[in-house]
């Protein structure tokens, strides 16, 4: 690896180490390639499965400040990177390791300290974030019915208070037309209680459907503008990466042909001399028959020179071809070199591409989330926050009953007479 990528590899890294949540160290010794591919499908979008070299990772981990994981870097090593939450990450590891043996779990970093395999398997062992948040739900739909119930019981305890009025006032000598007079004024009081009651009820039922109502409709919205944004992000991203690759695979075409039109040529170039060298090879031959003929050689003499010039001639032009030959394989094995490793290099530039376009879409997707995450913290933080505050101030307006004047007035009037009367 260049220095220039080895720097670029280690500033990934750390910012991995600094932006992450959690970390978890691993050693993938004897997984295939296949096995990782379904580990990172596995780990989902939120996780980061970096294989790395331990010298780059050791120097990302001292450039992000962490520190105690150095032993850790021993073997083949891969860091899962969770920006998510811990505890998916954590049961997916586990579960893998379970199936896949291979997968050593060896440690691992959590809100800025390391960790042990065995705590990594207990924040596997924690419930999922969505079953906290049920728990949490019924613990303040339990607090709702509670203070509903507190409400409801207003009324019931306000006649009962109203009854014992009524029989202490008959205890004390007071005449049953008084005790009835007030008993008339308690049921008054006893139904504007009730009524104000329910109608509060009602009030605070609608609010609450109203308001659940905006709020889903409001999320609905949001969660709809960031899946158009995610879907245009991606489909840019793979129009890119497919411009990429069709630019790729033309340069490889283009090379290729280069190579096999050279190759051509040399091979021409060589039997065309090997055909020019044989011809030489004759023409010499002819001229040595006719320099050895001797006039008054017996037909026998003559046909031993012709037969020994012949086979000299054939001996060279044998050599001559064997070397052509010998030539022409090493340009075809030269050619086949050069297109093989023009293939490999592409074939990475384009797995290159493809990974840088995954880390993108991951990207996106991961900040997706993140956004819509933070819409639903902050809408459920304001119906908390106003469903508090409604459920308060109405318990406090229940603290005081208001009494119809007309039935006060009355009662007030008749005590006066009754008062009035043993003077007379």
């Amino acid at each position: 690896m260049a220095k220039t990528d080895k720097v670029a590899a280690v500033a990934e890294i750390t910012d991995r180490f600094r932006s992450a949540s959690a970390a978890v160290i691993t050693e993938y010794r004897g997984l295939t390639m296949a096995q990782l591919t379904e580990l990172r499908r596995s780990l989902g979008k939120d996780t980061a499965y970096t294989v790395a070299k331990n010298t780059l990772v050791k120097r990302a981990a001292a450039d992000a400040g962490v520190e105690g994981l150095d032993d850790l870097f021993v073997g083949p090593t891969a860091v899962a990177f969770i920006s998510g939450e811990p505890v998916d990450a954590a049961k997916a590891l586990r579960d893998f390791a379970k199936t896949h043996p291979l997968l050593v779990i060896k440690g691992g970093l959590l809100d800025g300290r390391p960790i042990e395999p065995g705590e990594v398997n207990k924040l596997a062992d924690l419930e999922s974030r969505e079953v906290l948040l049920g728990k949490l739900a019924g613990a303040m739909l339990g607090t709702l019915t509670k203070a509903a119930y507190v409400l409801n019981a207003l009324p019931s305890q306000v006649a009962r208070l109203a009854a014992a009025l009524q029989d202490k006032r008959v205890a004390d000598g007071e005449t049953l037309e008084v005790a009835a007079e007030a008993a008339v004024v308690e049921a008054a009081v006893v139904e504007a209680a009730v009524e104000e009651v329910a109608a509060e009820a009602m009030v605070l039922e609608a609010a609450e459907e109203a308001t659940v109502e905006e709020v889903a409709e409001e999320v609905a919205a949001e969660a709809m503008v960031l899946e158009a944004v995610e879907e245009a992000a991606v489909e840019e991203v793979a129009e890119e990466v497919a411009a990429e690759a069709m630019v790729l695979e033309a340069a490889e075409e283009a090379v290729v042909e280069a190579v096999a039109e050279d190759a051509a040529v040399l091979e021409a170039a060589v039997v065309q001399a090997a055909v020019e060298e044989v011809t030489t090879i004759e023409a010499v031959a002819e001229e040595t028959l006719e320099a050895e003929a001797v006039p008054g050689d017996s037909p026998a003499d003559e046909a031993a020179v012709v037969e020994e010039v012949v086979e000299e001639a054939a001996a060279e032009e044998a050599e001559v071809i064997e070397a052509a030959a010998e030539e022409i394989a090493v340009i075809e094995a030269a050619a086949d070199e050069i297109v093989e490793e023009v293939v490999e290099e592409a074939a990475a530039e384009e797995a290159e591409v493809i990974e840088a376009a995954a880390e993108e879409i991951a990207v996106i997707e991961t900040a997706a989330d993140e956004i819509a995450d933070e819409i639903a913290d902050e809408v459920a933080d304001e119906i908390a926050d106003e469903v508090a505050d409604e459920i308060a101030d109405e318990i406090a307006d229940e603290a005081v009953v208001d009494v119809p004047a007309d039935a006060t007035d009355s009662f007030a009037g008749d005590r006066t007479d009754k008062d009035a009367a043993p003077e007379a």
